[in-house]
């Protein structure tokens, strides 16, 4: 009689164990979509702060910089360091960059 016990007990626990890996997945998923968005609205001031024409001061750009950083809720040391951890694996800095490249181009596409 305690079988049916024990069944319903593992079946709890792997559905829980289901519900939290899928967590963690969309969590990371989630996390490295902000990094690429970060990651492209500052490359796109950058790019906007070196044409010819562009009247932004190195303080305004600056202050950009950091408004930037702040709508992402992160600092510039906690930026560098993400970037510099994924820099380490090699497959992971890969496809971050492929994200980055294909997010600028369908922004550019939008403009």
């Amino acid at each position: 009689m305690q079988l049916p016990a024990m069944t319903k007990t593992l079946r709890i626990a792997l559905l829980l164990s289901a519900t939290l890996l899928s967590c963690k997945q969309e969590a990371s998923t989630s996390s490295e979509e902000r990094l690429v968005n970060l990651y492209v609205e500052l490359v796109l001031l950058s790019e906007e702060h070196k044409q010819a024409s562009s009247n932004i001061s190195q303080q305004e750009y600056q202050e950009k910089i950091q408004l930037i950083l702040r709508k992402f809720q992160t600092t510039r040391e906690q930026f560098t360091a993400q970037i510099q951890a994924l820099s380490n694996d090699q497959r992971a800095f890969r496809l971050f960059t492929e994200n980055v490249n294909k997010k600028l181009q369908e922004r550019r596409e939008r403009s």
